[in-house]
């Protein structure tokens, strides 16, 4: 047992190392502070990148969006207006036709 008393260290050494043990778990937690920190902030940076990239996209969306609308509109148009010069046309031979069929009947074209 008296060895075992020897082997303890004397009040100044048991404080020492009371004062390190101390000393190292306040910079553990800075440490620990920092870091939480730091990682606090890129989680919020990552946040405001994901939150830009999403709004360009839906801009981009909506934009792609429009001018679909307005090509398709664009298109229509000439479909209807070719629509439109091909009845002229069919309506122009017609006449042609028949003014043929009159001159023909009024023998003025032989």
């Amino acid at each position: 047992m008296q060895d075992l008393v020897k082997l303890l260290p004397d009040g100044a050494s048991v404080i020492s190392v009371i004062v390190v043990i101390v000393l190292f778990l306040k910079q553990h937690d800075k440490l620990n502070a920092m870091v939480s920190s730091i990682t606090k902030e890129f989680h919020d940076h990552v946040y405001d990148s994901q939150k830009g990239f999403q709004n360009q996209v839906l801009t981009l969306a909506t934009q792609q969006f429009d001018h679909q609308k307005s090509y398709q509109a664009q298109i229509q148009a000439l479909i209807d207006a070719h629509i439109n010069v091909a009845k002229e046309t069919i309506t122009a031979l017609k006449s042609l036709e028949m003014s043929l069929r009159d001159a023909k009947g009024n023998s003025q074209i032989k």
